[in-house]
């Protein structure tokens, strides 16, 4: 009887070859998972920013709906019902701001109940819209909004 010890080159090579297989797969899988955490991540981002401007605009006193403070919180600007981007009709009674930060876009509306002045509507709509687009190339959007009355009419909110 012979003694055989080692392996042969055909048994290195095979072991070589399923290695290979296995660590190709745990790469796709890592990729896989980061694509996940950056989808998850963009949005949870989108969701807080847009939750974000519903809640300062509930906050916002009523005569002061339709201004915005800029990200350095001194100066201001009208939103705006011109039908120019971001709004999308002139004169429909929806006014429209929009920001973009570290690529996601935030489109606000205020939409009085009446047309005219916001002194004599009863109650506004407010709207965020957080628009992004994933890694793969696809938009997604996340969108919240809420009814504020006039306190004119409820009662100091």
């Amino acid at each position: 009887m012979r003694s055989e010890a080692g392996l042969t080159l055909i048994e290195v090579l095979m072991a070589s070859v399923v290695a290979s297989i296995g660590l190709a797969g745990g790469v796709a899988l890592l990729h896989w998972a980061e694509q996940g955490r950056h989808f998850g991540m963009l949005g949870t981002r989108a969701l807080a920013m847009a939750t974000s401007k519903v809640e300062v605009k509930r906050a916002t006193p009523w005569n002061r709906l339709l201004i915005d403070l800029s990200d350095d919180g001194e100066s201001e600007t009208a939103m705006m019902d011109d039908g120019r981007h971001p709004d999308m009709v002139a004169g429909d009674g929806v006014y429209t701001m929009a920001r973009e930060v570290d690529d996601i876009v935030v489109t606000w509306t205020v939409q009085p109940s009446q047309r005219g002045m916001l002194a004599e509507s009863g109650h506004v709509t407010i709207r965020a819209r957080a628009t992004y687009r994933t890694l793969s190339g696809r938009m997604r959007t996340v969108e919240i909004g809420t009814l504020r009355g006039n306190p004119r009419f409820v009662g100091p909110s």
